[in-house]
C-alpha cells in the first residue's frame, strides 16, 4: 500500500483508493465476493458527458471509495462488473452506468437494481434510496451533500459519510426486496428488466433520434418538424464534439424559433434575441444551410404528436387507456410507471409498435388488452 494520505481510513469503515495498483488489489480481493453494493458520484452541469468523480463499493469485506480523478486507468473494474457469481447491487443505476462508461466498458452481469425491485413490490417507480433505507432498515439518512461538488479534493468528512451511506445499506435492501419479489412471484419479470437496463443504453442518443431531446417539441407543428429534426441532429453532434450540454450549444427554445421564423440570411439570424453574436458568427452559415435543405413540408404523419393534433378522439382514448393501466397496476401491486407512461400509451394508439408495453411480460399483463381495446 501507499502512504496514509492515499488510502485513508474513515471511522475504520471506508478506504479511499487513489492508486491503480491498489485498485487492482481490490479487484483481486473482491473476485470471490458474492455481492457488492455500488454507486457513483459525478458532475454534469457544464459538460455533455458526465465526469466520474467517485466510485463507491460496499462488500462483505469492507467499504471502498475509488477516486477516478486520481486513477488514470480504472478498467480493471470491468472484471468485477462482468463476474457472473457476484451480484452488483445498485439503486436507480442508469445514470451510474452512463458515468462509468466514460471510463470503462460498463456492461455488467447479475445486476440487482433496488429501485426497480421496489417498483415490483408496490412502491412508486421513482422511489428514493433514502425512502427504502428508512422503510426497510429503519435508518434516516442525512442528504445534506446531495448537491455537493464531488470534484473537490480532498473530500470532506461529510462527503465521505454521505458516500458511504449511499452503499452501506444496499445489501440489506437487496435481501428484503428479493424476499418480497419471490413471495409475489415477480423475480422473473424483475430479472428481465435488469437485463434490459444493461442492454438498452438509454443514455445513447441514436442517429435520427435527437429530436427526442427537443424540450417543448409538441409546440412545433408538423410542417416544421423536418427542419427541427435536422437542427437537433446538428446540435447533438456538435455538443458531443465539444463536450458541452446540448442546451448550451443551441437552446430548444431557439431551435423552435429558427424552425418557425425561417431566417434566410445572417442579418435575420442576428435579430433572434436568444442567439448570441458569437454563435451566429461561428454557426450561422451551418444553420442557414440546414434550414434551406429542409423547407416547410406537409406531412401526412408527423414525426411526433403535439397540441396541434387533429385526432379529436386521441385524448379520450389515452385517458381511458391510462385508467386501465392504473387499474392493472393496483391489481398486481406494482408501480404503474413500470408498465408504461402516458407518452408510450399515446404512441401506441397512434400506431407505433416497437414499445416496451407491447413486449414480454408487459404485453401479457396489459399490452394485448390495450391493443384490442384502443387501437
Amino acid at each position: 500500500m501507499h502512504a496514509a494520505d492515499d488510502i485513508i481510513s474513515f471511522m475504520s469503515r471506508l478506504r479511499l483508493i487513489a492508486h491503480e495498483k491498489d485498485l487492482e488489489g481490490l479487484v483481486r480481493e473482491l473476485s470471490d465476493c458474492p455481492w457488492v453494493g455500488m454507486d457513483t458520484e459525478f458532475l454534469r452541469k457544464r459538460t455533455y458527458y458526465p465526469v466520474l468523480c467517485l466510485i463507491q463499493i460496499h462488500s462483505p469485506y469492507g467499504s471502498y471509495g475509488i477516486d477516478p480523478l486520481k486513477i488514470k486507468h480504472v478498467g480493471c473494474l470491468e472484471s468485477l462488473l462482468r463476474n457472473l457469481s457476484c451480484i452488483k447491487i445498485m439503486h436507480s443505476c442508469r445514470q451510474d452506468i452512463e458515468a462509468l462508461e466514460q471510463r470503462m466498458d460498463a456492461r455488467m452481469e447479475n445486476l440487482f437494481d433496488t429501485q426497480l425491485a421496489a417498483g415490483f413490490c408496490g412502491y412508486d417507480g421513482q422511489v428514493s434510496y433514502a425512502r427504502l433505507v428508512n422503510d426497510l432498515c429503519g435508518v434516516k439518512l442525512d442528504k445534506a451533500e446531495t448537491r455537493t461538488d464531488w470534484s473537490r479534493r480532498p473530500l470532506a468528512d461529510s462527503q465521505i459519510r454521505y458516500a458511504l451511506d449511499d452503499v452501506r445499506y444496499l445489501d440489506t435492501l437487496c435481501s428484503e426486496l428479493a424476499c418480497q419479489l419471490e413471495g409475489k412471484h415477480r423475480m422473473g419479470w424483475f430479472r428481465e428488466e435488469c437485463e434490459q437496463i444493461v442492454a438498452r443504453r438509454d443514455h445513447d442518443v441514436r442517429d435520427g433520434q435527437a429530436w427526442m431531446k427537443i424540450r417543448g417539441r409538441e409546440e412545433i407543428p408538423p410542417v416544421h418538424q423536418g427542419a427541427a429534426c435536422a437542427l437537433a441532429e446538428w446540435r447533438e453532434q456538435l455538443a458531443r464534439r465539444i463536450n458541452l450540454p446540448r442546451e448550451w450549444v443551441l437552446s430548444s427554445q431557439a431551435l423552435a424559433v429558427l424552425c418557425t421564423r425561417r431566417p434566410d440570411n445572417i442579418a435575420e439570424l442576428r435579430k433572434i434575441g436568444s442567439l448570441s453574436r458569437r454563435f451566429v458568427n461561428r454557426s450561422g452559415g451551418a444553420i442557414l444551410a440546414l434550414l434551406e435543405q429542409h423547407p416547410p413540408e406537409d406531412r401526412e404523419t408527423p414525426v411526433w404528436g403535439g397540441r396541434y393534433d387533429l385526432q379529436d378522439d386521441l385524448p379520450g382514448r389515452v385517458k381511458l387507456a391510462m385508467a386501465r393501466l392504473r387499474e392493472v397496476a393496483d391489481e398486481e401491486q406494482i408501480s404503474a410507471q413500470l408498465l408504461a407512461n402516458r407518452k408510450e400509451i399515446e404512441q401506441m394508439i397512434r400506431g407505433r409498435r416497437d414499445l416496451a408495453v407491447l413486449a414480454g411480460w408487459r404485453y401479457e399483463l396489459l399490452g394485448r388488452e390495450l391493443l384490442e381495446c384502443f387501437t
